[in-house]
């Protein structure tokens, strides 16, 4: 992780990191160095300050899971940090309150891919308590903690259970005439088909409401950074394959794939699918180029064969998707620098960066990765159209894979 900028101070109390009750934290896209910095007491502070503001306008806190100066949804660990604080801050008050109901259903929504198991029971007793208030107002609490029920089973690949509990929240958007359009309808729907193993493709195909107007919806409702949203981007792209626009669906799979790994991170389970589906679409296309990966970091990876694609956006011309399976035939995926990988032989390379005076001239140049030699970790490339047919020693941070346009 990064460290904390020395000059960095609380945005809410102006202290740095010498307070007694806490590190400074940052989890969000505040500009500069030193921006954005919150001690995690402070910023529980001022949910509590803003939930009770809500509270008497009826309005929604959204300091809670958003950042109020740049408006990007809090990730990861530090999101899950202010929940949990958050969500410890309100024991004092009534268990149907919805202050604290609020605060310990975004808790267990966060928990859920770390510890679905906790955050299930969490919700269950959530639930109970949501359904035995008078208040009306609560219906939306009850379909949202049903969804999270649904998706803390999947976690648990408790495909029954979690088919349960989403029927179950149908059921409840049913008595309350929820539009069909509603987002929470919308990411119900998702996580059915996903639980019962169903086409979602034929799903979206077979609804009243078209794809993009569903995810228009969406949209409207979540933004573009929502887990629901991405997922519709995927199956966009699926049916713009169908549909024989290429171009588009590598476009909207690329912009899947980095808003991914932005939001939700590298190893999120919808990150890992979205990267699947670039790398999958790419094979549809063409014959694509196998490699044995070597990420020193993750043992998982270690030796095995993959398939590899280009990542989207620029800058990235060092990184490559890599897919492969797993013993139990699942499909998985990663993102590996050119040095954590082997590429196999008959790679179509481009020669790139060579500093050595006698082969400078290859440097742009296309060319056929013939073998490796572990020992010196370099490629033997011959190159294309070289009419004396010579091959050259290439280390393997000199070259970039070829991935012929798709159109």
């Amino acid at each position: 992780a990064k460290a904390t900028p020395k000059d960095a101070s609380c945005w809410i109390c102006l202290e740095g990191e010498n307070r007694k009750d806490g590190q400074l934290s940052r989890n969000c896209a505040c500009r500069g160095e030193s921006a954005g910095y919150v001690h995690i007491p402070c910023i529980v502070q001022y949910i509590e300050r803003k939930a009770n503001e809500a509270s008497q306008t009826k309005k929604e806190c959204t300091e809670l899971s958003t950042c109020p100066n740049c408006k990007q949804p809090y990730r990861g660990a530090f999101a899950l940090d202010v929940a949990g604080a958050y969500a410890d801050a309100t024991n004092g008050m009534a268990e149907n309150d919805p202050r604290r109901v609020t605060a310990r259903l975004t808790f267990a929504m966060r928990l859920r891919e770390s510890n679905p198991q906790r955050a299930k029971v969490m919700l269950l007793h959530i639930l109970k308590t949501i359904r035995l208030s008078p208040d009306t107002d609560m219906r939306e609490y009850e379909v949202y903690c049903l969804i999270g029920l649904g998706a803390a089973c999947e976690e648990m690949d408790d495909y029954k259970g979690a088919a349960l509990y989403l029927n179950c929240g149908h059921e409840v958007a049913n008595q309350w005439d929820y539009n069909p359009q509603h987002p929470l309808l919308l990411e119900m729907e998702w996580l059915q088909q996903r639980a019962s193993g169903a086409n979602i493709g034929d799903f979206l195909r077979t609804s009243s409401t078209s794809l993009r107007e569903a995810r228009a919806a969406a949209l409207a409702k979540l933004g573009d950074e929502n887990e629901t949203v991405i997922l519709m981007d995927l199956v966009l792209a699926d049916k713009l394959l169908g549909e024989g626009n290429v171009s588009a669906a590598k476009d909207t799979l690329n912009d899947a794939v980095k808003k991914s790994i932005l939001c939700l991170g590298p190893d999120h389970r919808t990150t890992v699918k979205a990267m699947l589906r670039h790398t999958e679409i790419y094979a549809r296309i063409m014959k694509l180029p196998y490699a044995s990966i070597w990420k020193n970091d993750d043992t998982t990876w270690r030796g095995r064969r993959a398939v590899i694609a280009p990542p989207p956006g620029e800058g990235n011309e060092d990184k490559y998707i890599c897919a492969s399976l797993d013993e139990s035939h699942r499909k998985m995926a990663t993102i590996a620098f050119i040095s954590e990988i082997t590429l196999g032989s008959g790679t179509a390379v481009i020669c790139q960066n060579i500093q050595k005076l006698k082969d400078r001239h290859i440097n742009g140049k296309r060319g056929v990765i013939k073998s490796y030699h572990s020992n010196k970790s370099q490629y033997i490339v011959r190159m294309d159209n070289d009419p004396h047919h010579l091959h050259y020693s290439v280390k393997r941070s000199n070259v970039a894979v070829v991935f012929d346009p798709i159109s």
